[in-house]
């Protein structure tokens, strides 16, 4: 990057990413990092194609670049400030005393769910990863809700046991084989951005157990998610049907193999630098980044195309009506597919075998522009503040702190656009809700029947292994 004005601003990129993560190990441990983790995934997505001067970035004017970059420094630090003001609000130290939340999942059977419940991840990824998912159909989202969601609960709870030495040796023997084959597994798609939220949320949860940060695993996590990220270009043209229009494998894969050829590639990469051919396969990789998604939608929007005016917001009430009620229900990527084809980055066939990466702020972008991305930002920046009401207070038995975990789980995927990522939330709330009160009790200290809102200058005890009240 020769710009320097671009240059600063993706140093103010990087603190906005940043800034949270640092106030949280900096002393705020005891409460869901969800903005912290949150931003983290906009490094990937959209500081390093900035800061490595990628072709399908810097294709466009200095102008055009500059505004994408601002414009994701405007929504995060919206979110932010927002998240913020609502925790700090006179409603944000109020604890929420209803019932549903307070009710006590029994430690056996707590235990023994998890264990359940990451069981059946790790079913999923292998079968899914191997080719041997009998075919469900449209079903697919669901059966995935069913099987990936209750396991990353699973995850967070298990390995925030772990990190407060509450698992015996053998179970942890057992948890780190399941997880580490589980996510090994899941590598061999190629969606590395999965397996990196799967990590993020293992090590917020190990952190928040231990109270401390481990510093030797987080720092190997990340050095190997950064050597596979160097060939995954690479293994995607290898084993992506990417002639064939579609972002992923169509055939039964050896995960063996390409494991090895993704290490090979990576290593190359590494000794020799990244290629810089002109594969036209890359080019389905390339329309799939966010940071080019947004570039060329600020391009076009509104010098060339009008704003969408509200559209893909419009089709969100939509996507939350059971298909059961309705036959001719779109499908549910519908405002992701509404922008990929305003934008000419899809055709209406192509929709049928594969999905762009859009994202929120290239959504709001296409909507609204400025406005888009300030109500937007603070739209998300509400929804993130729901976990500390939710959790404030509760130890990890109860399911109010559960339930927040599933908002930290769902926070990292930034390719979805607002109505699709609301309708995975909900889904997965629901499910998680339900499951969760079939095999709980109420409170036996009968705390719905006193007002026990905490404020955050009275925070629970020491000995209290939930989140603390802010």
């Amino acid at each position: 990057m020769s710009d320097p004005t671009l240059l600063a601003l993706c140093a103010v990129m990087a603190v906005l990413t940043l800034y949270p993560l640092w106030r949280w190990t900096g002393g705020e441990m005891m409460t869901f990092p969800l903005v912290a983790a949150y931003t983290l995934m906009h490094i990937p997505a959209y500081l390093v194609p900035f800061l490595q001067a990628r072709s399908d970035v810097i294709g466009y004017s200095l102008s055009v670049s500059f505004t994408s970059a601002l414009a994701v420094c405007v929504y995060l630090l919206t979110l932010q400030l927002v998240a913020r003001w609502s925790e700090s609000a006179p409603w944000g130290s109020v604890r929420l005393n209803w019932p549903l939340l307070n009710r006590i999942v029994p430690g056996v059977a707590e235990s023994t769910l998890m264990w359940f419940l990451l069981g059946i991840w790790w079913a999923f990824t292998t079968v899914i990863t191997t080719g041997y998912l009998p075919n469900v159909g449209p079903n697919l989202q669901v059966v995935r809700v069913l099987c990936i969601t209750p396991g990353q609960l699973a995850m967070f709870y298990l390995f925030f046991q772990y990190g407060g030495r509450k698992l015996s040796r053998w179970q942890e023997i057992t948890l780190l084989g399941l997880v580490a084959s589980g996510l090994a597994l899941d590598l061999t798609g190629g969606y590395l951005i999965g397996v990196a939220s799967n990590v993020l949320l293992i090590l917020l949860a190990y952190i928040m157990g231990a109270k401390r940060v481990p510093l030797g695993p987080s720092m190997g996590c990340l050095a190997l998610l950064a050597f596979l990220h160097m060939g995954k270009a690479e293994m995607r043209g290898k084993y992506w049907d990417l002639q064939g229009g579609v972002n992923y494998s169509t055939s039964r894969l050896n995960p063996v193999a390409v494991g090895a050829f993704w290490c090979e590639a990576s290593w190359k990469s590494l000794l020799n630098g990244p290629s810089l051919g002109g594969d036209s396969s890359q080019s389905l990789l390339d329309r799939g980044s966010l940071a080019h998604v947004l570039t060329l939608v600020i391009s076009e929007t509104p010098q060339k195309k009008p704003y969408l005016n509200g559209q893909t917001y419009r089709q969100v009430p939509l996507l939350f009506v059971p298909r059961a009620l309705m036959k001719n229900k779109p499908r549910g990527n519908l405002p992701t597919d509404t922008v990929a084809l305003y934008y000419g980055l899809q055709t209406q066939e192509s929709l049928a075998t594969t999905s762009i990466a859009i994202g929120e702020i290239a959504e709001a972008w296409a909507n609204f522009g400025w406005f888009g991305i300030l109500v937007v930002g603070a739209f998300v920046g509400l929804i993130f503040s729901l976990p500390s009401h939710l959790a404030s207070g509760r130890s990890v038995q109860e399911i109010g702190f559960l339930v927040g975990v599933v908002f930290l789980s769902g926070s990292y995927n930034l390719e979805l656009t607002i109505g699709p990522w609301m309708v995975s939330l909900v889904n997965s709330l629901l499910v998680v809700t339900v499951g969760l009160y079939m095999i709980s009790r109420p409170d036996a200290t009968n705390r719905s029947g006193k007002n026990t809102a905490q404020v955050k200058s009275s925070p629970p005890k020491r000995s209290q292994p939930g989140i603390a009240s802010r």
